[in-house]
């Protein structure tokens, strides 16, 4: 009898051994990057599976880190149509899965995401600091400023019209720092200016990093994740 619950007691071990094994999560690691190979910092991608969404975000070379449960998962960015890039990866119950990916996403999706017609250029800009309030609860997250550019190119007024309140008011405060070209025509024009705030895992970045006109990273050096929020 000692025997045969020995050999119970095992077999009950092994089962719980492949189940755990087998919803054992992932972690996935990769980089996205630009047309040019020029790394994306700041871009939310949104990993789906089933009705599961996960989302992770680049830091400021373009990597990304995201634990994921076995499964096949769409890989969506939110400055991204569907139409110019999504892509599909399955994570499976061994060790056979993807590590160190690499995605492209063409330069003029991510800096026209906000502004489809044409603004001028931008003759001085404005980086706002973290504000010591959000890195004390890790706040994260993208914030968006709609700004109204006079005809000779500066900023009459600026709304902050989405991004954790923390965050708002230093990149409202930055923005009405910037500087358009004239515009002949005697109109005003509206610019949105999107902030990133972020960590950032890579500081010693290697590589090109994309830069566009109204978008903006700005990384809290740390290995705290902090806490993604936006809206």
């Amino acid at each position: 009898m000692m025997k045969n619950a020995v050999l119970m007691l095992s077999f009950i071990t092994l089962v719980l051994s492949i189940y755990v094994f087998a919803h054992s999560p992932y972690k996935l690691s990769g980089r996205i990057v630009d047309e040019t190979g020029a790394g994306i910092p700041g871009l939310n991608l949104v990993f789906k599976s089933g009705e599961k969404t996960v989302n992770t975000t680049t830091d400021s070379g373009g990597n990304f880190s995201v634990t994921l449960e076995p499964g096949d998962h769409e890989i969506t960015a939110d400055e991204a149509p569907k139409s110019s890039f999504r892509a599909f990866i399955k994570v499976s119950e061994n060790d056979l899965n993807p590590q160190d990916v690499e995605f492209r996403i063409l330069s003029s999706d991510v800096c026209n995401a906000d502004n489809r017609t044409d603004f001028g250029q931008i003759l001085s800009s404005a980086i706002p600091t973290y504000p010591a309030a959000a890195r004390a609860i890790r706040a994260s997250g993208t914030v968006i400023v709609e700004v109204t550019v006079n005809s000779g190119g500066s900023v009459i007024y600026a709304n902050a019209i989405s991004g954790h309140p923390l965050l708002r008011a230093a990149s409202k405060v930055a923005a009405e720092k910037f500087i358009f070209s004239p515009q002949s025509d005697g109109r005003e024009r509206k610019v949105n200016l999107r902030f990133i705030f972020g960590v950032d895992n890579e500081p010693n970045i290697k590589g090109k990093v994309l830069s566009c006109p109204t978008r903006f990273f700005i990384a809290e050096p740390t290995d705290v994740i902090l806490t993604s929020t936006s809206g």
